[in-house]
């Protein structure tokens, strides 16, 4: 197939640019692109645009689904748990504290990207700007987010979540936010794409 889309169950521990290229390669194809990164300690679909179809790619906003977990009680510098330990706290939130907080994250708001993200300043990513320890302020965006649901939890300080939301949302800051809101710290430990619109990790 030259043109078209195709979704990838993506692994841990390889970057959404990795699959691209090695995708290029194996089909020996040079227009190729995605919609929608996913960090590489995240796994799950990622939606690959093929030839002309990569003119579409801009257009293709349809809603992410994730599942994830949130450690509480440690701030991490790329706000996952992949970064430096930061802060730490031994205020660990119940589910009902969480629960009451979830509200506040439901619907348009402006939220600000990780420093660790793809967000050009000046030019740069931001996440170069971080590990040369610049100073740099990352500006708020516009984000929607239409489902949060806190499931269960396996330990004390780690809770499982499922969000819908818009492109462009980052489930990390969200669990930094939602950290900041309870007074302690979090982070995410754990974080799968299980859908991009209508095409779900079953469809793969």
């Amino acid at each position: 197939m030259k043109d078209g889309w195709i979704f990838i169950d993506k692994p841990k521990e390889i970057s959404s640019f990795e699959v691209i290229r090695k995708l290029r390669k194996i089909l020996n194809i040079k227009k190729i692109g995605h919609a929608g990164t996913l960090d590489p300690f995240a796994t799950g679909v990622l939606a690959v645009a093929l030839g002309e179809a990569t003119k579409s790619i801009s257009y293709f906003n349809a809603s992410k689904f994730y599942q994830f977990r949130v450690l509480f009680g440690i701030s991490k510098d790329t706000d996952d748990s992949t970064g430096k330990t930061l802060q730490t706290s031994d205020a660990i939130p119940s589910k009902k504290d969480i629960d009451v907080c979830l509200k506040n994250f439901i619907g348009f708001q402006q939220q600000v990207p990780p420093r660790y993200s793809a967000v050009k300043i000046n030019g740069k990513r931001a996440y170069k700007l971080a590990r040369e320890n610049k100073t740099f302020e990352i500006k708020s965006k516009e984000v929607n987010i239409q489902n949060l649901t806190c499931l269960a939890t396996e330990k004390k300080e780690e809770f499982i979540f499922t969000m819908e939301c818009s492109s462009g949302t980052y489930v990390r800051s969200f669990a930094r936010d939602l950290g900041k809101m309870l007074n302690t710290f979090a982070h995410v430990s754990e974080l799968r794409r299980i859908k991009i619109g209508k095409f779900g990790e079953n469809n793969i």
